[in-house]
């Protein structure tokens, strides 16, 4: 995106505004406010699935939402929600109905990824109570 200013004394932002828009695509005003909450929302998925643990949970392999439900001590209906916002976003894949597994960025959150996540943080709420 190139911004360019000229010497108009009257209205150089509309300048400024009309070069900008010329070089990317107009976006649709409902698509901006959109990814805007969805960002928010992707965030706060991956926030939730990191301090229960589930990349960990996860591991290298495919796990169920069951399963990774009662190993979190997670509801499993909202974990299932949760995992479908974070396959949409490339972190998990999932690979039955209702099972996944991490993806190349999901490996990223894994404790035990070369370029992982901190060591010292607690696996899930569980073990992070007893730790206290």
């Amino acid at each position: 995106m190139s911004i360019t200013m000229t010497q108009n004394t009257t209205t150089p932002l509309t300048s400024i505004a009309a070069t900008s828009q010329q070089s990317s695509p107009s976006a649709n005003p409902q698509e901006i406010v959109f990814q805007a909450g969805l960002g928010y929302i992707v965030s706060a998925c991956l926030n939730v699935a990191v301090k229960l643990g589930i990349p960990d949970l996860i591991g290298s392999g495919v796990k169920d939402v069951r399963t990774l439900a009662v190993e979190a001590g997670a509801n499993e209906d909202y974990l299932f929600r949760l995992l479908r916002v974070l396959e949409m976003s490339q972190i998990v894949s999932r690979e039955t109905p209702r099972s996944f597994r991490l993806t190349a960025a999901g490996e990223l959150l894994h404790r035990d990824s070369a370029d992982g996540r901190d060591r010292a943080r607690p696996r899930n709420r569980r073990e992070g109570a007893r730790a206290r």
